[in-house]
């Protein structure tokens, strides 16, 4: 992850991580949004050449999940928290074995049910993680700290902050 998409996820994900809620759609939106363009920017073939390719490439992938996360409300809250506590378990319990895998992504559809069951305060913790996730990975990239005691540490805080943050400010919604 370079200095620029660092800067650019932070100020994205700093709305999603404070307005969740409020901001449900665009929340979606941005958070698949990040998620499309992640995967294409991973998964795009070496052989396209040229860096206006390799840059639009993704950001039409991101703008196609974006627009699959604003369409369908129940699938965006399943698919949001599942991936994000995939994502989380991924970094704590580790991906080496299928066994670890397997492991994460029973807790991602385990924790992704609940919250299609539980929607507002699902909602609110998934943006909240979600969006702690990114900053907490784009932080320790900037600042060049040890992942391993400060992942966890960042995401658990900025987590917590966004979503007591949140369920003040929505209390009458």
């Amino acid at each position: 992850m370079n200095i620029i998409e660092s800067i650019i996820g932070i100020l994205l994900v700093a709305a999603v991580l404070f307005y969740g809620y409020r901001l449900k759609r665009v929340a979606f939106a941005i958070i698949w949004f990040a998620l499309g363009y992640s995967i294409i920017k991973t998964i795009l073939p070496d052989y396209i050449q040229g860096d206006f390719l390799r840059t639009l490439v993704p950001v039409c992938g991101g703008l196609l999940l974006a627009l699959i996360g604003i369409s369908i409300e129940r699938f965006a809250v399943f698919a949001t928290t599942a991936v994000a506590t995939y994502s989380i378990a991924a970094e704590v319990i580790g991906t080496s074995t299928w066994a670890e895998i397997g492991i994460a992504i029973a807790i991602a559809v385990i924790v992704g049910g609940i919250a299609v069951a539980l929607m507002k305060p699902a909602i609110i913790a998934a943006t909240a993680c979600a969006a702690a996730h990114v900053i907490a990975r784009s932080l320790i990239s900037l600042i060049g700290l040890a992942h391993d005691p400060w992942y966890l540490i960042l995401l658990v805080v900025i987590a917590a902050i966004g979503a007591l943050y949140q369920f003040k400010n929505t209390r009458t919604l």
